[in-house]
């Protein structure tokens, strides 16, 4: 038996190690999140980059944090008119500088009642959303689009994120939220089932004069009573925007000025032509 007592044969302890904070980055993580189809509405605030360059300032910074905190709201507690089942699916809202987007995903592939409840679940709320941003001072243009794509906690990628932010860009959006090609196509398939602008949908939704399908500014009927207000919002933001961007305005002021009166259309109406419509935002803009 050896000598040496426990405590003498006892090794000394190794000093502790740091603990390593796990990376949650996407990047560390392989990019992990939910991929699958879905819907995605990308809202841009008309003239946020002159802006910036004019006052960078905390006032401004305040300003912009406001209309993110109405835009939580829309995502969070907007209620339409009548409780539709498909309300319940809440879509993620994320923020890039000077744009908003919802995006609504499928658990299921080529599951029809869950893609229409995307569809729904995120378009109905698209209004509400450009009323909160006008009233806190900010016109919106923008592209709500189906498809593939990947979603994380900080960023969105994949087709119809793309589709929607060329969109977006091109000189005949205006202040006005249009129906990309895919959802086109898809709301087009959805009409021949018969039942595809049931839950009030359509009610969200307007031929324009060249033939482009865009989100109504006001739901038909204006169920929650803010054309008049939304409409004396609007004018203002022309007459403060710079002279080549208030013919920009022009095609919202009036659609909120009908309080959404006039007649759904039917869906024939709805999607004629809608190859023509898909070719033309699908076309390069020189």
């Amino acid at each position: 038996m050896s000598g040496k007592s426990k405590r003498q044969r006892r090794q000394p302890k190794k000093s502790r190690q740091p603990r390593r904070r796990k990376d949650s980055t996407p990047a560390a993580q392989g990019m992990e999140g939910y991929l699958g189809p879905g819907v995605i509405a990308y809202l841009d605030m008309l003239g946020f980059s002159s802006a910036v360059l004019k006052r960078f300032d905390r006032p401004f910074l305040d300003e912009v944090n406001d209309v993110r905190r109405a835009a939580s709201e829309v995502q969070i507690k907007f209620v339409p008119a009548k409780k539709l089942p498909y309300m319940t699916v809440y879509p993620t809202l994320h923020f890039f500088s000077d744009s908003i987007a919802l995006s609504s995903m499928c658990t299921q592939a080529n599951d029809a009642e869950q893609a229409w409840w995307a569809i729904c679940s995120t378009l109905l709320r698209v209004p509400t959303l450009i009323q909160a941003c006008a009233f806190k001072g900010w016109g919106t243009r923008g592209c709500i689009e189906a498809g593939g794509f990947l979603r994380t906690p900080l960023e969105l990628i994949g087709p119809p994120f793309v589709t929607a932010c060329d969109i977006e860009k091109k000189p005949w959006t205006n202040a006005r939220v249009l129906v990309g090609p895919k959802l086109l196509l898809v709301l087009e398939q959805f009409s021949r089932t018969g039942d595809a602008l049931t839950g009030g949908l359509v009610t969200a939704l307007v031929r324009c004069e060249d033939s482009l399908i865009a989100v109504r500014p006001v739901l038909q009927g204006d169920p929650f009573n803010v054309a008049e207000r939304l409409t004396l919002r609007l004018r203002e933001l022309r007459e403060q925007a710079p002279g080549k961007d208030k013919p920009k305005y022009d095609w919202i002021i009036e659609e909120a000025a009908t309080k959404g009166a006039s007649e759904p259309p039917s869906a024939d109406d709805l999607f004629a032509g809608h190859k023509a419509l898909i070719d033309k935002l699908e076309a390069k803009v020189t």
